[in-house]
């Protein structure tokens, strides 16, 4: 949280500044990881009783996070075959592609991501 403002409500405002319909985007305030995020998502779509067919889904994520996230959403997901996932990186200065090395603060977050993909056992997983 920063200045007050959530992650998911500063993603919201950006979206329906763009144009997206305040309908079509559904916010999770509530979770404290990733894994909870994707099970609050499943929640947040299955209450929009009028969707019928495939639901479409984009993940923001850090790139550094992105193959974790969407290994994790095909697990959380798996009975879910309505759900279409679109995956897009998003960079911050300390983990862009060609420079997160440069820095203690971008080695420190690839390191720490390279290890919970390592603890969940996906880094063996070419799928």
């Amino acid at each position: 949280m920063t200045n007050g403002a959530t992650e998911a409500s500063f993603m919201r405002s950006r979206l329906l500044k763009w144009g997206v319909r305040s309908d079509l985007v559904l916010c999770d305030e509530q979770s404290t990881n990733t894994f909870e995020n994707l099970q609050q998502a499943i929640r947040l779509i299955d209450s929009l009783a009028a969707l019928s067919g495939p639901v479409k889904v984009a993940l923001i994520t850090g790139g550094f996070h992105l193959r974790r996230t969407l290994d994790l959403a095909r697990k959380a997901w798996k009975d879910q075959s309505r759900i279409r996932i679109g995956a897009i990186p998003a960079y911050g200065p300390n983990t862009a592609p060609k420079t997160w090395y440069k820095s203690e603060i971008g080695r420190t977050i690839i390191a720490d991501e390279l290890e919970k993909i390592c603890d969940l056992g996906l880094i063996l997983d070419s799928k």
